[in-house]
């Protein structure tokens, strides 16, 4: 990925507070994970999963980026997982596997509390919230420009879906955004819990590339949203 996409920070910047990281550690042969958390105990836990596909050999989770999603959700109050997955070209399904393994591997880890998961995805990343459905240990999904066409499927087969709050960005590719459509208007049908955080004039992205109150506003309020469901 370019160096200027690699090096650029969240729009909102996380807070300078004390937090706990634990960096590369391999979760799968080869594959490295970072865990952030406020403190050494159980906290309800983030877990971030970035998109795709992405070049070979790539590691998201040392992005700017994903390092300030996870001091936000420590310095929050929250573990959090970032971890690269090898969604390389086409390999969606070594991807999947990776991701479940990085969910498992989560759930043992001493700073995350495992009936308290929340998935947050990106981009092509959002095939992975299926990984939800149906678990009870996991309260809430959220999705940032993410592809739902499976987690539509999923929807449509009778699956429950936890709660969810979903930003779409309007300048963002129109066939993503008919996934978001179609998943929204599924959702309203069958009476999930939905929220969706709309930024007209946000691009694929908005989260790194839009720094404007909207941006900032949309993440305030996933971050609002995920301790309303980790407390529930």
């Amino acid at each position: 990925m370019p160096e200027s996409i690699a090096t650029k920070p969240l729009v909102l910047r996380p807070p300078q507070t004390r937090i706990r990281v634990r960096s590369d550690i391999e979760y799968a042969p080869g594959v490295l994970a970072d865990v952030y958390a406020p403190d050494d105990r159980p906290n309800a836990a983030i877990i971030f999963i970035h998109g795709g596909p992405v070049p070979d050999g790539a590691q998201p989770k040392n992005m700017q980026l994903f390092r300030d999603y996870g001091a936000l959700a420590a310095s929050s109050g929250f573990a959090a997982m970032t971890f690269n997955h090898r969604f390389f070209g086409s390999a969606i399904a070594q991807a999947t596997k990776d991701v479940e393994e990085a969910i498992e591997f989560a759930c043992v880890q001493p700073e995350v509390d495992a009936e308290r998961l929340i998935f947050w995805a990106f981009s092509g990343g959002g095939p992975f919230l299926s990984f939800g459905f149906d678990q009870p240990n996991v309260r809430a999904l959220v999705s940032y420009y993410a592809i739902l066409a499976s987690p539509l499927e999923r929807l449509r087969s009778g699956a429950h879906c936890p709660p969810m709050l979903i930003a779409r960005a309007g300048k963002d590719h129109q066939a993503l955004n008919a996934s978001v459509d179609a998943f929204i208007s599924e959702a309203l049908t069958r009476n999930i819990e939905l929220e969706v955080m709309a930024h007209p004039n946000g691009e694929h992205g908005f989260d790194l590339l839009n720094d404007d109150d909207r941006s900032r506003a949309i993440i305030r309020r996933t971050i609002d949203f995920i301790r309303e469901h980790v407390s529930a």
